[in-house]
């Protein structure tokens, strides 16, 4: 997909809250891009190893058989983060002048192969925020050339940006008190057509999978 475009070029939806229901069982067997750091390196090589594995394991099952096979692991940092979201993103409009409007997931085409789930879109950028605790927040804050990289982030954007079409994507570090770190992230073109192509060649592995799997364990409960 070719960096042109809008919100009205994609396939959001609208009409239901993250992590609600509705939420989980759009996403379920999708890859989405938040885990791109588990196909991806930053250099644009594919990863290797447990987490690509477990993550593709994850999938096939969710594929195979209907249902949430993810973890529901939090700790105090993702929620916290999740809490301070809001404040997060009215701090940026404050900041901006943007009208940012909230979605539930947005994939790329009607295919609905892999999906992103912004924290915030205008009419031709996306936004991602992050709210660390201290530490990290003054780690960016004093080096905000390394702030993407402290999230661990880059992936993501990227992937977010492929499927949505935009140029650019704002991204934030919110910390009460300072004044938030706003950055822009552009298009990787490089970096995405190496993205796309492991995503198709990780679709295959799901599926190869996910067949596997009905095979192996049909008929045992």
């Amino acid at each position: 997909m070719d960096g042109a475009g809008g919100i009205e070029d994609m396939i959001p939806i609208y009409d239901f809250t993250q992590y609600d229901d509705s939420w989980w069982a759009a996403r379920l067997g999708k890859i989405t891009a938040s885990p791109a750091n588990k196909l991806i390196t930053t250099k644009g090589l594919p990863t290797d190893g447990k987490t690509r594995e477990d993550y593709c394991y994850r999938l096939a099952m969710e594929q195979a058989y209907g249902q949430y096979a993810g973890s529901e692991y939090t700790n105090y940092g993702m929620q916290r983060g999740h809490e301070m979201e809001p404040k997060a993103r009215t701090a940026f409009e404050i900041a901006t002048g943007f009208n940012v409007q909230t979605v539930g997931i947005v994939f790329e085409d009607e295919q609905r192969k892999w999906a992103c789930s912004p924290d915030g879109m205008m009419e031709t950028a996306g936004l991602e925020i992050f709210c660390p605790e201290a530490p990290n927040a003054i780690c960016c804050l004093r080096n905000p050339e390394k702030a993407i990289s402290i999230a661990g982030k880059f992936q993501q954007i990227q992937m977010s940006l492929m499927i949505t079409g935009f140029e650019q994507w704002y991204f934030e570090v919110y910390y009460p008190g300072p004044a938030p770190l706003i950055q822009i992230v552009k298009r990787d073109e490089d970096f995405i057509s190496k993205l796309r192509a492991e995503l198709d060649k990780f679709c295959i592995e799901i599926i190869m999978t996910a067949k596997e799997i009905k095979g192996t364990l049909a008929g045992v409960s």
